[in-house]
């Protein structure tokens, strides 16, 4: 079963910022996307790439649609593998699994580690406990409309 189908990337891309959102916050021009700071600080380019020191000097003069599609595709890769290696992704739904690569790809790793009761949650496959507990968590009041689309999923199930 392929977690990374082209909806889920496509629906990545419009969550991260369309060219049309990141034109309007100077952020793509010119046919070239820039670095930005992310709501949390952080450099970011394209689809949602984290940079790292290197990459903002290296990126500086703008960034082709094609490389941020393949930043993207390369991200989605490491989160999907980092999921699998944080929650036993293939005892769920597709749309459970694409949910923790999308939690995954926007929290990083580390900070989707942390999230004990709602493994603990999705473990008990008590999907309904495992909304609860995005609710109630730091990453929800951050991007509360995005986190809500996530809940909605796991109550479904």
């Amino acid at each position: 079963m392929e977690i990374r189908t082209n909806a889920f990337v496509q629906r990545i891309m419009q969550n991260e910022g369309t060219k049309e959102y990141q034109r309007k916050m100077q952020s793509y021009r010119k046919g070239q996307f820039f670095v930005y700071k992310c709501s949390e600080g952080f450099d970011t380019i394209g689809y949602g790439h984290l940079c790292t020191p290197q990459e903002v000097q290296e990126y500086k003069n703008g960034l082709s649609e094609l490389k941020a599609i393949t930043l993207l595709q390369r991200d989605l890769l490491e989160a999907e593998n980092d999921a699998r290696r944080l929650f036993e992704i293939n005892r769920h739904s597709l749309e459970v699994q694409q949910l923790l690569v999308e939690m995954v790809f926007q929290l990083g790793a580390n900070t989707a580690s942390k999230f004990k009761q709602f493994k603990a949650a999705l473990d008990a496959k008590d999907y309904n406990r495992a909304a609860l507990e995005l609710i109630d968590s730091r990453w929800y009041k951050q991007t509360p409309n995005r986190v809500q689309l996530h809940v909605d999923v796991l109550r479904k199930q």
